[in-house]
């Protein structure tokens, strides 16, 4: 315990508490709010497993393991449990450094994208109240000026109309896609002009329990993939067809999204790697779209897949609608 902690002191990290057993442990984690926890498997009170299953009922804060029981079955119980990493020893000071400072990275990364996505919605919404209330005034002035015809009304009713416009262009019935799509349609039809993005069967379900964070993530990345293939296919042939399509489907608990975009009928697979190869500049993070999406539709014990018909590339993923494996933030609005 003294040995970790001075590893962590000379490596910058100065505000180390060590607890000798779990009592301690939950009594300085409730009175200091830590922003990681270090936890042995082995402790003379109890053990790591339980103790960890307490924490995470007051917090989701980022754990490691640190144990000398190094069989997968203790490593993957860990881990199930929600703990963030699993070291055994004995390790290199180095090594618990590096593992400390990514899961820190990570985990604070994903909180201030999840406060980033609530400080969204909540700036969606008060735009939407701004404008009803903004539409209802100008209903009420424009009655009024009913009897007198010319450049009041006039620019009243140019007003209304540029209000409409402000209308969201898609409407899923999740705040935080709702943002995402229109945010990507934007910027999309400024590479590729005339792309159709279709959203008319992209509904979310009220009971939504799936988290919001991940759906951004799922639909960023998907949208981001299509409107490449999408450019890449009006770089070639500037008189062709592009679009991105948008389907969900529901069966019990289960909810099924689809993505079919156009693409040039061109996909290039590798012997044994697991997706297609990319045309980016940047190889070695080739394929990491679609491992994000992979990654986080089976923390909803899900899969994803990939077919071609003709010059259209389909993407599907079918996910539970409940809680997933890792906390975060979600929205039924």
């Amino acid at each position: 315990r003294d040995m970790v902690g001075g590893f962590l002191r000379r490596a910058g990290f100065h505000k180390v508490t060590a607890a000798a057993d779990c009592m301690e442990a939950e009594e300085l984690f409730a009175l200091k709010e830590p922003h990681l926890v270090l936890l042995d498997v082995m402790l003379p009170d109890g053990d790591g497993f339980s103790l960890l299953k307490r924490l995470r009922k007051m917090s989701e804060v980022p754990v490691i393991f640190l144990s000398a029981r190094d069989e997968d079955e203790n490593r993957l119980r860990g881990l199930g449990l929600g703990a963030d990493d699993y070291i055994t020893k004995p390790f290199l000071p180095e090594e618990l450094i590096l593992r400390v400072t990514a899961v820190l990275k990570r985990a604070y990364r994903v909180k201030n994208m999840q406060e980033h996505m609530e400080e969204m919605e909540r700036i969606y919404s008060e735009i939407r109240g701004m404008k009803h209330d903004m539409k209802n005034t100008l209903a009420v002035i424009l009655q009024l000026s009913m009897e007198e015809k010319g450049e009041l009304q006039e620019y009243l009713a140019d007003l209304n109309q540029t209000f409409d416009r402000l209308d969201m262009r898609f409407c899923t019935g999740n705040t935080v896609a709702d943002t995402l799509l229109n945010m990507k349609y934007h910027e999309a039809v400024r590479l590729v002009p005339d792309l159709e993005m279709d959203t008319d069967r992209l509904v979310f379900p009220q009971d939504m329990r799936i988290h919001s964070y991940d759906i951004g993530i799922i639909l960023g990345n998907a949208v981001d993939n299509a409107v490449r293939a999408c450019q890449k296919l009006k770089e070639k042939e500037p008189e062709a067809e592009v679009f991105i399509r948008f389907v969900t489907l529901q069966k019990g608990n289960l909810l099924v999204l689809k993505l079919e975009n156009s693409f040039d009928g061109k996909l290039v697979r590798r012997p044994r790697e697991e997706f297609p190869m990319t045309d980016k500049p940047d190889k070695e993070n080739h394929g990491m779209g679609l491992a994000n999406i992979k990654n986080t539709v089976e923390k909803y014990h899900g899969t994803m897949d990939y077919m071609v018909k003709g010059r259209v590339f389909i993407l599907s993923m079918m996910m539970k609608n409940e809680r997933g494996n890792e906390d975060g933030f979600w929205s039924d609005k």
